[in-house]
């Protein structure tokens, strides 16, 4: 990005770049406008000690993994505490969405008969 200028390219040195593959074909300009912040939204999926200290740091948003809300709330905690420290606020939320509230509700109960204790415990102390 040129700041004097306030230009993030130098339009002569842009070409279109087009994919045609086994699998897809892509053209290659970008069908989406940059967003507000003129950076990648940063998602961060991870729970490991070093995937929390990146997201505290530099993701928008973070997957949390948890089969109990106890556990949940401990990390939540945690993690509320190193982006204070690094002068950032976080928000939690969870999304599940349908066409009205009552399929939406229907779904996040179908959600939860898919839930298993032991399979979880097995995953993470694998």
């Amino acid at each position: 990005m040129d700041e004097k200028l306030k230009a993030y390219t130098h339009p002569e040195r842009v070409r279109r770049v087009d994919h045609k593959g086994k699998y897809f074909n892509a053209a290659g300009p970008h069908l989406i406008e940059p967003s507000r912040q003129r950076t990648p939204f940063i998602f961060q999926a991870g729970a490991s000690k070093a995937g929390k200290g990146f997201a505290t740091k530099h993701a928008e948003a973070m997957f949390l993994p948890g089969m109990h809300i106890e556990s949940v709330r401990k990390s939540v905690l945690e993690i509320r505490q190193t982006a204070t420290a690094q002068g950032r606020d976080l928000n939690g939320l969870k999304l599940i969405v349908d066409e009205t509230d009552e399929l939406a509700q229907q779904k996040y109960d179908e959600y939860l008969t898919y839930a298993d204790l032991d399979g979880s415990l097995a995953l993470f102390g694998g």
